[in-house]
């Protein structure tokens, strides 16, 4: 498997990649990663995780270092206030750019530091996350003959990033994933709508859905972490956030919601690069009592966490395609946890909570919308308790990685045969 992350960097383990690798790891195949290093750490360059081999390229261009510090002193001269709108607007642009010349050039280092190494796997199978690792997979499985799988976890040209693309970049990343997922020998991804999409644009077999599904647990509720939750803040139930605190993630809207909320509180758990401005947020707001901020917890207590609170709450914001039509793992973790969700209104999301009437969905622009949703979740306690009910028994029966596992397992066979 080749990931352009850490894998794993001792605090956080990207989930899907672990739950395959697993998976795989227990049918007898033997599984390697290839990762990336991570900027600021100094991680082990060959480690054993649990059975699965991690090699990590750990090369960290300078230029990130250098365009990071342009970035640093194009915001501190646009916060002088000595510029014209068309300035800011230039600087901007400018800004834009440079974070697209910064992914673009440590994407294609990635790839051709990582090529060599997986060469020297002489693997059976090649297996891209995403399209940052597609390259680097395809190259190796023809020098040594090998499958190719790729594994799209969004659909990944209709995510622009922190920018819009550079003239002629889309045309010709397009031409490139099309090529290379025309020559994949088996295409997976997270969602029926992207399946179809990628079906459509590029001419090829519906990709094999995996639901980013964890494995299934029966979750037990834990009265001190309600109280912990509810220690120094004013209300009686509990809408917890659980994810990384980035862009897009509608917790600006979230946070801004809370002081319309009748019963509940706002609990987030995470952390990300986006805290300290949402933290500013409460303050300036003056939520404190309405919003609490708990940061990373161990991954196995995650499901514990929430499970100790009373909706859980989705506000991914539908600004691109790629937004639209994913389906991360906190809904099924909700799910998983017993938890009514409150979900932006977007088709898949609308899908899941009108199938299996586990909570509601609202604006995800307006957050007096995602307020209303959740007061009519917790308002009502004999519904609340039907609809957690019926989120742990959808977990039980579809949303778990037991029934969505047994699908990976059936298309390496597939591969082998």
């Amino acid at each position: 498997m080749i990931v352009k992350n850490p894998f794993t960097d001792g605090q956080v383990t990207d989930p899907r990649v672990y739950k395959e690798a697993m998976t795989l790891l227990q049918e007898g195949h033997t599984v390697t990663v290839l990762a990336a290093g991570k900027y600021g750490l100094n991680l082990e360059k060959k480690m054993i995780h649990e059975g699965i081999l991690v090699i990590r390229h750990q090369f960290v261009p300078r230029l990130y270092g250098i365009i990071l510090a342009l970035l640093r002193k194009l915001r501190g001269a646009a916060q002088t206030g000595h510029m014209t709108g068309k300035d800011l607007a230039e600087i901007g642009r400018v800004e834009g750019h440079l974070i697209h010349l910064a992914m673009e050039f440590y994407t294609i280092i990635f790839s051709v530091s990582v090529l060599g190494e997986a060469i020297r796997q002489k693997a059976d199978v090649y297996h891209a996350h995403n399209f940052d690792a597609l390259v680097p997979a395809y190259l190796a499985s023809r020098a040594n003959g090998a499958k190719l799988v790729y594994e799209s976890h969004e659909l990944w040209l209709e995510n622009e990033r922190l920018a819009p693309y550079l003239p002629l970049q889309k045309p010709v990343l397009w031409l490139l994933e099309k090529t290379l997922a025309r020559r994949a020998d088996l295409v997976l991804t997270v969602s029926d709508p992207i399946a179809r999409e990628l079906a459509t644009r590029y001419d090829i077999k519906r990709p094999l859905v995996l639901l980013n599904c964890p494995r299934y647990t029966e979750v037990q509720f834990s009265a001190e972490i309600r109280d912990s939750f509810l220690e120094g803040v004013s209300g009686k139930k509990i809408a917890v956030f659980i994810g990384a605190l980035t862009r897009d993630r509608g917790l600006e809207q979230l946070i801004e919601s809370a002081q319309y909320l009748r019963e509940a509180v706002v609990v987030i758990i995470g952390d990300g690069p986006l805290r300290q401005s949402l933290e500013e947020r409460v303050k300036r707001m003056r939520l404190e009592g309405r919003v609490r901020f708990v940061g990373w917890i161990p991954h196995r207590e995650l499901l514990t966490y929430a499970a100790s609170a009373d909706v859980g709450v989705e506000p991914t914001q539908g600004n691109c395609l790629s937004y639209r039509y994913a389906l991360g793992n906190k809904l099924f973790e909700y799910l998983m946890a017993g938890l009514p969700i409150a979900v932006s209104d977007q088709p898949h999301r609308r899908q899941i909570v009108e199938r299996y009437g586990v909570g509601k969905v609202f604006d995800e622009k307006d957050p007096r919308s995602i307020a209303r949703a959740i007061d009519r979740i917790v308002s009502d306690e004999e519904r609340h308790q039907e609809m957690r009910h019926q989120a742990r028994q959808a977990a039980r029966e579809e949303f778990n990685w037991e029934v969505q596992g047994k699908k990976l397992i059936k298309a390496y066979s597939g591969l082998a045969g």
